[in-house]
């Protein structure tokens, strides 16, 4: 479900591991779920081949994407990223 959700996690809540700072046993933090869900035709987007890095020194990596429907889809807004926590218009930036 999309929007601002608070984790808590407690460990030792029994107490049964005797220590010198029993203060550290609870965590707490604010994790934001953001939807990006794509439509009823997006949907159906299928990446049907992924290539990364495939040969060194080769600039081959690819991916082959194929649409099954019988609509244009518009993609020119998506990416991939491995920081989905930036927002769009810092992904690029070094």
């Amino acid at each position: 479900m999309p929007g601002i959700h608070k984790i808590i996690v407690v460990v030792d809540e029994k107490n049964f591991v005797d220590e010198l700072d029993e203060t550290n046993n609870v965590l707490s933090f604010e994790l934001m779920i953001i939807n990006t869900s794509p439509n009823a035709n997006e949907k159906q987007i299928l990446i049907t081949e992924f290539y990364y890095h495939a040969h060194t020194n080769l600039q081959n990596e690819y991916i082959k994407i194929f649409n099954p429907t019988l609509e244009n889809l518009n993609i020119s807004g998506w990416y991939f990223t491995d920081n989905p926590s930036k927002c769009k218009e810092d992904q690029f930036k070094n």
